[in-house]
């Protein structure tokens, strides 16, 4: 029975320290410049191994209907995955929903409008 418990113990404290080290993105930054129609998108997430720990995907939605959905392999830095889209035609109005899902744990969410 002591045995089985150390066993429990160690196999806890492992899974505790992995998730430690996952963690969901912290801030989403978006950008629409309507002269030049390019979306940018900047999702901080701090990590110390850009191939290991990284946001995996980045989900843009107008209006409700989702308009792109991008994969990474990897994150661009340490502090930031960053993707940008050209001949974008927004409006004024228009609620963009960006999702942005860690490949270890977590993810994170924000809309915007644009003015």
């Amino acid at each position: 029975m002591k045995k089985n418990f150390i066993i429990f113990l160690g196999l806890f404290f492992i899974a505790l320290n992995s998730l430690a080290f996952a963690h969901s993105p912290t801030d989403i930054i978006f950008n629409y410049d309507a002269k030049t129609k390019i979306l940018s998108v900047g999702v901080a997430h701090s990590v110390e191994d850009v191939q290991k720990h990284f946001i995996k995907e980045i989900t843009i939605k107008v209006n409700g209907k989702e308009w792109i959905g991008q994969q990474f392999a990897s994150q661009v830095n340490i502090d930031v995955q960053a993707a940008s889209y050209a001949q974008v035609d927004l409006k004024k109005g228009d609620i963009i929903e960006v999702l942005a899902v860690c490949n270890k744990s977590g993810q994170l969410k924000n809309k915007f409008e644009i003015k």
